[in-house]
């Protein structure tokens, strides 16, 4: 599972995300590849104060699929599919054992 920590996004309507890596979707189902994000604070933040951002998290896959890695480096990469802009501060990638609480 991807988690985004987000400082903020598009406020008029909620942008849409892809996320692929190494060129392809994470989710490969034509209606999974674009999630939504959540309604930001305004354009403030991505204007040079992200301090009037509106923080949010946004949670992608159930499971990432190891068949997508390649040894050596791999590109993650987190598209605006629709709206407009997001800011991001964080990206993690949390274990099946770790989402159990184990």
């Amino acid at each position: 599972m991807l988690t985004f920590d987000l400082v903020d996004t598009q406020q008029p309507g909620a942008s849409g995300a892809r996320v692929t890596v190494n060129g392809k979707p994470m989710q490969p189902a034509a209606d999974q590849t674009t999630f939504r994000l959540p309604r930001g604070g305004g354009d403030d933040s991505y204007l040079g104060q992200p301090a009037k951002g509106k923080p949010a998290t946004a949670t992608r896959g159930s499971d990432f699929p190891a068949s997508l890695l390649k040894a050596g480096g791999n590109e993650l990469a987190l598209t605006t599919r629709s709206g407009s802009w997001l800011l991001y501060d964080s990206v993690r990638r949390l274990e099946r054992a770790a989402r159990r609480g184990a």
